[in-house]
């Protein structure tokens, strides 16, 4: 398993150049970025990064080179979960960071806490992404990912409604054009139920991704 991980970290060394893309993007954010976007695109790169590595296993025919050592493809598949967990962890934490230096020092504001929910794409993205570049792929898993993540964003837009016609707006600012500028949003207990209800479903869906990855991967011929 150790052996695993450091092959996995080697390759996304290899991507130098995103790399110190992604730090000079990370650097622009003190500047003055939204922290939801911040965080969401730095979490969703790392994880993104971290499941690469299916790709170049399956390029270099790698897969097929591990089965013939002490690795069995349960091993594989746990690696893969794990290192996309800890690597998309890394990126949220550096986020979180960066967001929140750049929000109380650089721009004189308060912390928007909501964004600290974009953390879920540590779970879900591997829930979503591991088991579809297992069974098809990387090049058509792209393309499946890219459709069931429509999906989901707009079942996630339709949700968002009712979410905040659950909370109760206490406090807010009209400008010249009639339009709220600024609100305070007082969360009830509805909305805590519903939140931890989501948070239940999306690590259900991630236990359960991993059986599937598990189950494909061992009737797969390499």
């Amino acid at each position: 398993m150790k052996g695993l991980f450091i092959k996995d970290l080697k390759l996304v060394f290899k991507n130098k150049i995103l790399l110190v893309l992604m730090v000079l993007f990370s650097l622009v954010g003190f500047v003055g970025m939204d922290a939801s976007f911040l965080i969401g695109y730095i979490t969703l790169f790392f994880t993104g990064l971290a499941i690469s590595t299916s790709g170049y296993d399956e390029r270099n025919n790698t897969i097929a080179y591990l089965l013939t050592t002490p690795v069995s493809r349960r091993d594989y598949v746990i690696e893969k979960y794990i290192f996309t967990t800890c690597l998309g962890f890394v990126g949220y934490a550096l986020s979180v960071t960066i967001s929140y230096i750049s929000c109380h020092f650089i721009q004189g504001k308060p912390y928007d806490v909501t964004a600290l929910s974009l953390g879920l794409f540590i779970f879900l993205i591997p829930a979503l992404m591991i088991p579809i570049n297992i069974k098809f792929g990387t090049t058509k898993g792209r393309l499946i990912t890219l459709a069931i993540s429509g999906i989901i964003a707009f079942i996630i837009g339709a949700l968002v409604p009712p979410l905040l016609m659950i909370s109760s707006v206490t406090d807010f600012i009209i400008d010249e054009d009639m339009a709220i500028t600024e609100y305070v949003v007082e969360v009830g207990l509805k909305t805590y139920l519903i939140a931890l209800g989501i948070l239940i479903a999306i690590l259900g869906a991630y236990v359960t991704s991993f059986f599937i990855s598990l189950n494909i991967i061992k009737k797969k011929n390499y």
